[in-house]
């Protein structure tokens, strides 16, 4: 198999509009790291969300499956080819996490072969995903980027997601529950994460950088000038990161404050407040947001959410019954 035993697995985690592409694009500098656009792979693929890892028995089993994966994620942008999965396995049966492994070093053998610290970006390696990402893979290492929850959601509704013609918040609440179920699954006492503040990457550039070097055991004085990884953003996802090849520009960190009125920072310090408190995060809202509005968005969150759920699951089924059924066995099996 192309991988190497040496190769450092290591997961960015984080909430979609957390600057997770400029922190990539920063570490992709240094020639001992390879970043991967996002790869939006299904949960059975690393054996998580309530799945375990699919075994193949046999190469057609296989190939059957890279179709599937081929169809619904984005790894057609990692610009390899599923041909090269398939050379690359010689024995049988082999498993998910052994193909996800698998992925990541071709993925590094097409952009950086020299490189030795593979990190995986996206879905499915969230935040509260962390502790069972960490039992499947027990030698992987975690970055949790972590930004002001306000902020975030500041992003979110202001932007469309790539591929849907809809933003990528329905609601503050969506974002601030998901942010608060982040906190809780990332601020472990597990030595192979670390908590990174994008407040404090953006403010103290070169400090937070040499302390990911650190803890991924890595000499921080490195830094090129390449663009290898800004230059492999799809061209659907480019109109989201314009300024990713300019320096971190702190005047901006705080654009949410312009709309400091909206009732939307009111929903999310109500979820988030404790949280945002301890890792200070400074409350902003000073009126206090009744139980029957709060209650109102509440309930609306829940029905879009619902409504986008079931639409994603319709979706995933019509791309390939019968793998969409074999996920549902994996799950039921677990």
């Amino acid at each position: 198999m192309t991988e190497s035993h040496n190769d450092k697995i290591v997961f960015l985690t984080y909430l979609s509009r957390s600057g997770s592409t400029l922190l990539s694009n920063n570490l992709n500098q240094h020639p001992e790291i390879c970043v991967t656009q996002e790869g939006e792979f299904p949960g059975e693929l690393l054996g998580i969300k309530g799945y375990i890892s699919p075994t193949f028995n046999e190469e057609s089993e296989l190939a059957k499956y890279l179709d599937y994966v081929w169809s619904v994620s984005r790894v057609r942008n990692w610009k390899i080819e599923k041909q090269d999965v398939m050379l690359a396995i010689d024995t049988y049966p082999t498993n998910g996490n052994q193909v996800f492994h698998l992925l990541l070093a071709l993925n590094r053998k097409k952009h950086k072969p020299k490189s030795s610290v593979l990190i995986y970006k996206g879905v499915p390696a969230m935040p509260w995903e962390i502790a069972n990402i960490a039992g499947r893979y027990p030698k992987a290492l975690f970055i949790n980027l972590i930004r002001d929850p306000r902020a975030i959601e500041y992003s979110q509704s202001n932007n469309k997601l790539p591929y849907e013609n809809r933003a990528f918040s329905i609601s503050p609440l969506q974002t601030a529950y998901e942010w608060k179920k982040s906190i809780a699954g990332s601020y472990t006492s597990n030595d192979r994460v670390l908590n990174i503040k994008f407040e404090d990457f953006i403010h103290h550039n070169e400090e937070t950088i040499h302390r990911i070097c650190y803890f991924l055991g890595l000499n921080s004085q490195f830094m090129s000038e390449d663009r290898l990884f800004s230059m492999e953003i799809p061209e659907e996802e480019q109109y989201l990161h314009k300024k990713v090849d300019q320096k971190p520009d702190a005047s901006r960190i705080d654009a949410w404050k312009e709309s400091k009125k909206d009732i939307k920072w009111a929903y999310i310090e109500r979820v988030c407040a404790q949280e945002m408190t301890l890792l200070g995060y400074e409350l902003e809202v000073s009126s206090q947001l009744s139980t029957m509005s709060f209650l109102k968005e509440w309930v609306r969150y829940k029905a879009l959410d619902s409504f986008y759920k079931v639409m994603g699951m319709i979706r995933r089924f019509l791309v390939s019954p019968a793998f969409y059924l074999k996920k549902i066995k994996l799950l039921l099996e677990k």
